[in-house]
């Protein structure tokens, strides 16, 4: 039953055209291919977003991560080497708080954090400062690297581009899996 979740996940991420850019490592510093945003409706005003990133199991603080925020999804596991139009950037400071210029309306933010499963989240900016409160991001596990390689080294064959993990897909998987071996069906030992 572990890998009912791990197979879930890999649907999730393969319907959607494979993640895009990450390579074989599924943390946020690690290398790979350039990611291809996705644009969306250019909004005309701008605002603030605010929040603070922590690590998902020990709620500490991560400084130096890079968030992105606006109009335009970035799919990957590193940020963007040029931001596509709409979107802006930032790095979390010591306290992992950070605070970006972005335009009002629907749009998403990431955040890449070295050693860390890439977040990716949609967002609705209003006019003035939007709190996006604390996001949380975690550590992949020794079997989620193995699991990952495998399997993009798999897609490579087939000249299919990697996946990488997301960091709401992965909580759902861990959390599933910790259900599942609650109710005696399985899940992660």
């Amino acid at each position: 039953m572990k890998r009912l979740g791990v197979s879930v996940l890999l649907v999730v991420l393969s319907a959607c055209g494979g993640g895009g850019g990450g390579g074989t490592v599924p943390t946020g510093g690690g290398g790979g291919a350039t990611p291809t945003p996705t644009p969306s409706a250019t909004p005309s005003a701008t605002t603030t977003a605010s929040g603070k990133l922590v690590d998902y199991t020990t709620q500490a603080p991560i400084s130096g991560a890079v968030i992105v925020a606006g109009t335009t999804l970035v799919v990957g596991a590193t940020p963007p080497p040029a931001l596509p139009p709409g979107d802006a950037q930032t790095t979390t400071a010591a306290d992992g708080s950070f605070t970006v210029s972005v335009p009002a309306g629907t749009g998403n933010v990431m955040a890449f954090a070295n050693g860390y499963i890439t977040l990716h989240a949609p967002e609705t900016y209003s006019a003035g400062a939007n709190a996006l409160g604390t996001l949380k991001v975690s550590t992949p596990t020794t079997d989620d690297i193995a699991w990952l390689a495998a399997i993009n080294q798999d897609r490579a064959t087939y000249n299919a581009p990697p996946v990488i993990m997301d960091e709401r897909l992965t909580e759902a998987t861990r959390l599933w899996n910790a259900y599942e071996a609650a109710n005696g069906r399985g899940g992660d030992s």
